[in-house]
C-alpha cells in the first residue's frame, strides 16, 4: 500500500494514479548538467481530508493568518510556502521532498487540487531563486581599514584576507625593496565562507569531505570593483561650500600680513556656509577663522576661486611700472604647525607710466589634486600679493613704498568661494563594509560554477532532512557498494545497448569567462580563447557537435613582481597614454597561501610610515605553489605564460594537475571510450530497491559492472516495470590514477596531450612598476613583458625586451630588443634592429644618424659623419646589397680627416670604383643600389 504524507498528514490521491518518479544525478550525455532526484505534478481530489489539509483554500471568502513557526497545513496553510512531503510504500519511504499547491481547478462545481512534488536538490536551488550574493549579510566581517587588520588577515583561514594582487596602482621602491601600502590591498572573502552563508540563506546544510579540505578551503574570491569606496554618508559628512558675503575691501596695507620681503597675504573671509547653495554637512568649516579642519584621514581635493578688482582711486603723479602679482593659494597647516602650499595660481596687473584710468578684474581659481590629508589638518584659502616686480616712484624718480598702492588704488575682493570634494575611495581608518565588496552575482550561478569546476555530485542526504551530500566524482563513487540486479532485468523486454561514443560530443571545451582587463584581453586576442582553456577533442568520425562548460569566473594570469620570486596576479587596465590603472573586472577565484619570498618587501602605512619588512607575502593565484606547483585552478595548461624565471626564482616548474585532469578527465575518458556502452532496459524494482537506491553503487548484471544513469517512471501506486539507464563501468573507483606531471617552465614539447606554454625570454627586472603599457589587437603577437608604449594591430608580430614607443600596423614584423621610436605602417615582413626607424608601405623612411666612428649604414640612412674625433679616416660601410637600397653620407667637420665609403664585404662597385671618399667639409653623396652595384645619384 502506498500513501502520501504532507507535514505528516495523509493526502488523498486518485485511485490508480500514475504517480511515477524519475531519479538521476548526472546525465552522462552532458557533464554540465546536475539533476534533482524527482519532480512530479499530480491532481488530487477535493476530499474532506484534502480540504482540511489545504485550509479550505478553495473558499475565496476564507482568510487565515500564517504562523511560520507552525506546520504549513490546515488553518495555517500558506500556498506561498513549502510543505514537507513524503511518499511511503509498504512502510518504506520512497520519496522525500516538498510539496507546492499550484492551483485549484473548478469544473461544473467539482474541483481538484493541482500539486507539485519537488525533490530536495531542486528545492535547494529554488530556495536560492534569483537571489544575489549581495543579499547575504557579511557585516560581521566589517573592520577598520588599517595596517594591523590587513597584516593580521594574512593568517586568516576563513572570513576575509588581503591578498597581494596588483590592481594597477603605482607602487614605490624604497632602498631597493618594493613597498606596498595599506591602500594597495583590497579584501577577498574565502569561497567556503561564502558557500556556508549560501547554505544558511537557503536553510540547508551539507556534508562534504572535499568542500572541507584543500584545495577548496584555500580558495578566495577577491574584490572585483575598480576601487574600494566608503559609504556616501561618509563623504557627505566631509563636504562643505562657503563663500564671501558681498564685496570685501577696499583694503588697506594693514589688512595684509607680510610673509616675505615682497609678499603679503590675507585669508579669504568666507563667512557664509549655510545659504545660497552653501553648506557645511559635518560642521568642519569655521566661519570665524575661515578655515576647514579635516575630520578624518583621507583623500581630499580642495577648490577655491575669487574675483579681485583693482581700480584707480586717486589721480596723482606717482609712476607705476612692472607687474603686481596676485596669487590664490590653498594652504594646509598640519597638527605640528607645518605649513604647506597645496595649490596655487597666479595672475598679475601690468602697469606702465601713471595711469589715470585703471579698472581691471582678475578671475582666479585653483584646485588641489586628490591628496592625503590627515585628521586635524587645517586648510585655509589665501589671497597673496607679490610686489617683487612692481616699481612705484614719484615724478622725481624717488622710490615709494608698496603701501602707496593702497592710497592710489582700491583693491577689493568682488567674490570668493571654496569647497572640498572628499574622495569616495577608501582610506586608512575608514570602515570596510564587506557587503559592498561582494560580487554582484546570483547565488545559483556561483553554486553551479563550483559544481562545474570540480565535477561535484550533489545528492539529498537520505538520513538527514535538508542536508546535501556533495563530493567530487571519485569521492562520490568511492562511497558506494555493489548490488546484483541480474535477476531484476526483464529479459523478455527490449534491452538497448548503445556505444556511449555516439552520445558524446566531438569536442568538450572547459573554460573560464572572458574579461577585458589588460592581461586577459591580450591573451584572448593572441590565442582566441580565455586563459587556461582546455579543449578535449574526441576521436570519433561521426560526431561534429561540441559541448561547453563555462564558469562565471574569469581567469587571472600571473606575473613575477620585479626582480624577486614573488608571483602576483594582476587585474587592471593599461594603455599607452595613461599606463596601468584600476578597472572593474568580472568575478575571480584564486588559491591563497602565505609564501616565504626573496628579497623582502616593505609594508607601509600612509599615516604611520614603514610598518615592517616582510619575508612572507600573501600570495593569490591560479597555482597552489607557483615556483613548483602541484595544483592549477585552470582547466588546461595556458598557451602562454607572462612570467619567466630569474636569479631569485631559480628554475621554475609547471604542472598539468589542473581542473580538467583532476576532476573531469576520468569521466570524459569513460564516456568516450570505444568499449563504453549505455544500456536501457526494464527492471522489476520493488520498494526496497527504491529505498536503497544510491547512484554511488555499482550494479552487477551478468558478471559486468554498470553505473546508474537514470531511473524513470517508478510508480509506487501500482505494480509494473521501471525503465533504467546504466552505463558500463570502464574504471574501478579506487584504482591508482595516472599521476600528474611537472615540467620546467620554458621547456618545449607536450605533456600528456597538452602543449607546454610559450614564455617570454628571461629578462632581469629591478623594480615593481608595471612594464606592460600598450595595446595589442590580433593573434599570435609576441610582445616582451618589458616592452613599453607599444601599439600593435595585426598578426604574428614580435617586439623584443625593453623596446619603447613601438607602433606596428601589419603582419609578420620583427622589432629587436632595446630599440626606441619604431613605426611600421601598412607593412609586412619587416625587420628592425635600430632605433628611430619608420617604415611606410614597406619602404623605410629616411633616418638621420650622427656618427664619429666607423658605422655600418642601413637602408635610407642619412649619415652625418664627423671625422674629427677619431683617427681618420672613418669608414661608412654600405648595407649588404639588395635592389632598391638608398644611403646618403655627408662630412660635417672641417678637419682634413677623410670619410671613406665602402661596399659591404667589398662586394660590388660604387660608380665603377671600389670605394668613394669625402675629403672636405659638407661634401656629400647619395647612393642607390640596383642589387649588383652602387650608383651615385648626386655628389657635392
Amino acid at each position: 500500500m502506498a500513501e502520501v504524507l504532507v507535514e505528516g498528514r495523509r493526502l488523498d490521491v486518485n485511485e490508480g494514479l500514475d504517480f511515477s518518479f524519475n531519479y538521476s544525478i548526472a546525465d552522462i550525455r552532458d557533464p554540465n548538467k546536475r539533476s534533482t532526484s524527482f519532480s512530479k505534478t499530480i491532481k488530487c481530489p477535493a476530499s474532506k481530508n484534502n480540504d482540511i489539509l489545504f485550509g479550505q483554500i478553495y473558499d475565496v471568502n476564507i482568510s487565515n493568518d500564517f504562523n511560520p513557526s507552525n506546520t504549513n497545513i490546515e488553518v495555517n496553510f500558506n500556498p506561498n510556502k513549502k510543505a514537507k512531503a513524503t511518499v511511503i510504500h509498504d512502510g518504506v519511504t520512497v520519496m522525500e521532498g516538498v510539496v507546492q499547491l499550484r492551483a485549484v481547478t473548478i469544473n461544473n462545481g467539482r474541483y481538484d487540487y493541482e500539486v507539485v512534488f519537488i525533490g530536495e536538490l531542486v528545492s535547494f536551488f529554488s530556495e536560492l531563486g534569483k537571489s544575489k550574493l549581495t543579499e547575504i549579510d557579511f557585516s560581521d566581517l566589517d573592520h577598520i581599514y588599517n595596517a594591523t587588520n590587513v597584516s593580521n588577515s594574512w593568517s586568516n583561514t576563513d572570513g576575509y584576507v588581503y591578498p597581494m594582487i596588483d590592481y594597477g596602482d603605482n607602487f614605490d621602491v624604497n632602498n631597493g625593496l618594493n613597498a606596498w601600502t595599506v591602500r594597495d590591498f583590497r579584501p577577498a572573502v574565502y569561497a567556503k565562507t561564502i558557500l556556508d552563508r549560501i547554505f544558511d540563506f537557503a536553510n540547508f546544510t551539507y556534508t562534504s569531505t572535499f568542500l572541507n579540505s584543500s584545495p577548496f578551503t584555500n580558495l578566495i574570491i577577491p574584490f572585483a570593483g575598480e576601487q574600494l569606496q566608503v559609504d556616501d554618508s561618509i563623504t557627505e559628512s566631509r563636504k562643505f561650500r562657503a563663500s564671501q558675503v558681498g564685496v570685501e575691501g577696499a583694503y588697506a596695507v594693514n589688512d595684509f600680513v607680510s610673509i616675505s620681503q615682497t609678499d603679503v597675504q590675507r585669508v579669504l573671509r568666507l563667512t557664509n556656509d549655510s545659504t545660497n547653495g552653501n553648506f557645511d554637512n559635518g560642521n568642519n568649516f569655521d566661519t570665524t577663522t575661515w578655515s576647514y579642519t579635516v575630520p578624518e584621514n583621507g583623500l581630499y581635493s580642495f577648490s577655491t576661486s575669487a574675483e579681485i578688482n583693482l581700480a584707480r582711486a586717486v589721480i596723482n603723479t606717482n609712476i607705476y611700472s612692472g607687474v603686481l602679482g596676485v596669487k590664490l593659494r590653498i594652504i594646509k597647516v598640519d597638527t605640528s604647525a607645518n605649513l604647506t602650499v597645496e595649490a596655487e595660481t597666479i595672475q598679475g596687473y601690468e602697469f606702465s607710466g601713471s595711469p589715470t584710468v585703471f579698472d581691471e578684474t582678475l578671475s582666479l581659481s585653483t584646485t588641489t589634486p586628490e591628496t592625503i590629508f590627515l585628521a586635524g589638518d587645517v586648510v585655509t584659502f589665501r589671497l597673496v600679493l607679490s610686489y617683487a616686480d612692481l616699481q612705484i616712484t614719484s615724478i622725481l624718480g624717488s622710490p615709494l613704498s608698496f603701501s602707496t598702492l593702497f592710497t592710489d588704488f582700491d583693491l577689493t575682493t568682488q567674490s570668493a568661494s571654496s569647497f572640498v570634494t572628499p574622495s569616495q575611495n577608501i582610506f586608512e581608518g575608514d570602515t570596510i563594509n564587506i557587503n559592498s565588496t561582494i560580487a554582484d552575482v546570483r547565488m545559483v550561478d556561483l553554486m553551479l560554477s563550483f559544481i562545474k569546476m570540480f565535477n561535484l555530485y550533489v545528492t539529498p542526504d537520505p538520513d538527514k532532512d535538508r542536508n546535501l551530500i556533495i563530493e567530487t566524482r571519485e569521492q562520490y563513487y568511492s562511497g558506494g557498494t555493489t548490488r546484483d540486479w541480474s535477476k531484476k532485468l526483464a529479459r523478455d523486454k527490449t534491452v538497448s545497448l548503445k556505444p556511449l561514443g555516439l552520445l558524446s560530443a566531438r569536442e568538450y571545451i572547459y573554460k573560464y569567462k572572458e574579461d577585458k582587463d589588460y592581461y586577459n584581453e591580450r591573451y584572448q586576442a593572441t590565442h582566441l580563447e580565455p586563459y587556461g582553456t582546455r579543449d578535449v577533442e574526441i576521436d570519433n568520425d561521426f560526431l561534429n557537435n561540441d559541448k561547453e562548460v563555462e564558469l562565471i569566473f574569469s581567469p587571472t594570469p600571473l606575473q613575477i613582481e620585479g626582480n624577486s620570486d614573488r608571483f602576483v596576479s594582476r587585474i587592471y587596465d593599461d594603455d599607452i597614454s595613461e599606463g596601468s590603472k584600476p578597472t572593474e573586472s568580472n568575478i575571480r577565484i584564486l588559491y591563497y597561501k602565505r609564501i616565504v619570498c626573496i628579497p623582502d618587501w616593505q609594508f607601509y602605512s600612509e599615516i604611520d610610515g614603514l610598518i615592517s619588512n616582510e619575508i612572507v607575502y600573501p600570495y593569490a593565484g591560479h597555482l597552489d605553489s607557483p615556483r613548483s606547483p602541484s595544483f592549477d585552478l585552470n582547466f588546461g595548461i595556458p598557451q602562454e605564460l607572462f612570467y619567466q624565471g630569474n636569479g631569485f626564482t631559480g628554475t621554475l616548474q609547471y604542472t598539468n594537475a589542473n581542473l580538467y585532469r583532476l576532476y573531469h578527465k576520468a569521466f570524459i575518458d569513460e564516456i568516450t571510450d570505444k568499449d563504453s556502452k549505455l544500456m536501457t532496459g526494464e527492471f522489476y524494482l520493488d520498494t526496497s530497491d527504491i529505498h536503497k537506491l544510491d547512484f554511488r553503487d555499482q550494479i552487477l548484471i551478468d558478471n559486468a559492472y554498470w553505473r546508474l544513469n537514470k531511473v524513470r517512471d517508478y510508480n509506487p501506486f501500482k505494480e509494473g516495470l521501471t525503465t533504467v539507464e546504466l552505463f558500463k563501468v570502464k574504471d574501478i573507483i579506487g584504482q591508482e590514477v595516472e599521476p600528474a606531471q611537472s615540467f620546467a617552465v620554458g621547456s618545449i614539447g607536450f605533456v600528456d596531450s597538452e602543449r607546454k606554454p610559450h614564455v617570454n625570454r628571461k629578462t632581469k627586472q629591478d623594480s615593481h612598476y608595471n612594464f606592460y603599457a600598450g595595446k595589442v589587437n590580433g593573434i599570435r603577437n609576441n610582445v616582451s613583458p618589458l616592452a613599453q608604449d607599444f601599439s600593435v594591430i595585426g598578426d604574428n608580430n614580435f617586439i623584443g625586451d625593453s623596446s619603447k614607443n613601438i607602433s606596428i600596423l601589419g603582419n609578420n614584423n620583427y622589432v629587436t630588443s632595446g630599440v626606441e621610436n619604431v613605426f611600421i605602417v601598412n607593412s609586412n615582413n619587416q625587420e628592425v634592429y635600430t632605433s628611430n626607424t619608420t617604415i611606410i608601405d614597406g619602404k623605410k623612411q629616411w633616418t638621420t644618424v650622427e656618427k664619429d666612428v666607423d658605422y655600418s649604414a642601413e637602408d635610407r640612412d642619412f649619415v652625418l659623419a664627423d671625422s674629427s674625433k677619431a683617427a681618420p679616416p672613418i669608414t661608412i660601410t654600405l648595407p649588404e646589397m639588395a635592389e632598391g637600397l638608398w644611403v646618403a653620407v655627408k662630412k660635417v667637420d672641417a678637419t682634413a680627416g677623410a670619410v671613406d665609403i665602402d661596399p659591404f664585404s667589398g662586394v660590388g662597385l660604387i660608380d665603377g670604383a671600389a670605394s668613394h671618399t669625402l675629403s672636405h667639409q659638407y661634401d656629400s653623396v647619395e647612393l642607390f643600389c640596383d642589387g649588383s652595384n652602387w650608383y651615385i645619384r648626386s655628389d657635392k
